[in-house]
């Protein structure tokens, strides 16, 4: 029978190896969360994600660029996630047993004003090219009230 050659294989053994890590995430919020943590440019390792929280609280765009910031902005954590992550914490269980997401998500619920923090690295990022397109516009609209004030018949 299949299962008895499977069984005596041992491939009972290689399921229990790569038994899957529990989450506080419902599945479709882990899928999520995996693809948006690929795209960042480096993965979020313990060291990593001291840097990203580093970077995020100290709101410095040098380390995280705009695109990686725009990717954190759909990671930010809900209010019902935020409690679990609290309530896993002070039930003392070992966070390290969590899913990688899950660990990513638990550093993000404690950083206080998360959202905003990334609305103003966003801000930050695009101030320099927002600048630039309004120059332009800017400069037709001085040159505009230049010549409304040195027109005599106006006066």
């Amino acid at each position: 029978c299949i299962r008895d050659s499977v069984s005596s294989r041992g491939l009972g053994d290689v399921y229990k190896r790569h038994k899957q890590k529990p989450s506080l995430l419902d599945h479709t919020r882990l899928r999520n969360m995996a693809i948006c943590t690929r795209k960042l440019p480096e993965k979020p390792n313990d060291k990593n994600r001291q840097e990203l929280i580093r970077a995020i609280n100290n709101l410095d765009i040098q380390v995280l660029n705009a695109d990686a910031v725009e990717l954190l902005q759909r990671m930010v954590p809900i209010e019902e996630e935020i409690k679990a992550y609290r309530k896993f914490d002070l039930d003392r269980k070992d966070y390290n047993e969590l899913t990688d997401e899950d660990q990513i998500m638990r550093h993000f619920s404690y950083v206080k004003r998360f959202e905003k923090k990334l609305h103003i690295m966003a801000y930050m990022a695009s101030f320099e090219e927002n600048v630039a397109l309004l120059k332009p516009q800017i400069a037709v609209v001085t040159e505009a009230s230049r010549k409304l004030k040195a027109n005599t018949k106006i006066k």
